[in-house]
Order: C-alpha cells, then structure tokens, then sequence
C-alpha cells in the first residue's frame, strides 16, 4: 500500500485510504509520526511509500536545517523589528 499524492485538498476516497494506510502501521510508526526522526523532520516510512518531510519554523522565513550553518532558502526582515523602527517606506 502506498500514499495517495495530495496535491490539493483530499477527497473523501484519498481520506478513506489515508486511513487504511494507518490501520496498517505497527504502533512504533505511528509513533514515531507523532515525535519525528529529529527536531526538524518527520520519518520516512518506506513500507507506505512516505518520504522524510523536512519541516520549518518561524515568521521570517525558512532557515534551512541546521540551527547555525546550513543552506537557507528565504529569510525576511522581522515584522516586529521593522514595525519598531515607525519607518512606513522600510515597511513597504
């Protein structure tokens, strides 16, 4: 059994086999969905065809996996930094 692609919102047949997917899983899977491999990613289940899912944080942006160095993709100015400054053109 594989995972649907879920490009968009599921519908109520992708949902129906989502969770006949997870009736299968042995509980330590389910598990390890719910507390991921590590601080920013989510297991791969190779038996369901699930991929590691790498996740991201924070309102400025994504800053890649690792806490100092690392390959960052997008990071913006803080909101609450430039709204200190009452700078409206920095804002905009």
């Amino acid at each position: 059994m594989t995972l649907p692609s879920l490009a968009s919102r599921p519908t109520s047949a992708e949902l129906d086999d989502l969770r006949a997917i997870a009736r299968t899983l042995p509980l330590e899977d389910k598990i390890a969905l719910l507390t991921g491999q590590d601080m920013w990613c989510l297991r791969a289940i190779d038996s369901i065809g699930l991929r590691e899912v790498a996740f991201s944080d924070g309102p400025v942006g994504v800053r890649g996996l690792g806490l100092i160095e690392g390959a960052t993709s997008i990071l913006f100015p803080s909101p609450s930094a430039i709204s200190a400054t009452w700078d409206r053109d920095l804002a905009f």
